[in-house]
């Protein structure tokens, strides 16, 4: 699966519990993604890579969520970030997220 749009992912993360609604990259670089309790969002693009960190409460619920996402064929989701967090990495269409210009 190529890479999906921020809206779609959001989708996906409602679904899994981890967003309270469907959310667009106008709220994520706003600073406004409505993330369900337990949950974080922050974003960084590194020239046409685009990625959305979702912060969780546990390692477990990382990993479940890591493996959610993979079930749904998303293929972007990168297991290897950072082990020792609890930050799910995942790479979606490109938008002018934080660091766009650097």
């Amino acid at each position: 699966m190529s890479r999906l749009s921020v809206r779609k992912l959001s989708e996906m993360l409602v679904e899994f519990g981890a967003a309270t609604k469907p959310f667009t990259a106008r709220a994520v670089k706003k600073h406004r993604a409505p993330m369900a309790e337990g949950f974080g969002l922050s974003d960084e693009t590194f020239g046409r890579d685009s990625r959305i960190y979702i912060h969780c409460q546990t390692h477990e619920k990382r990993h479940q969520l890591e493996a959610f996402l993979q079930s749904k064929g998303l293929t972007t989701v990168d297991t290897g970030y950072w082990t020792a967090s609890r930050i799910v990495s995942v790479g979606v269409t490109y938008f002018k997220g934080w660091n766009w210009d650097e």
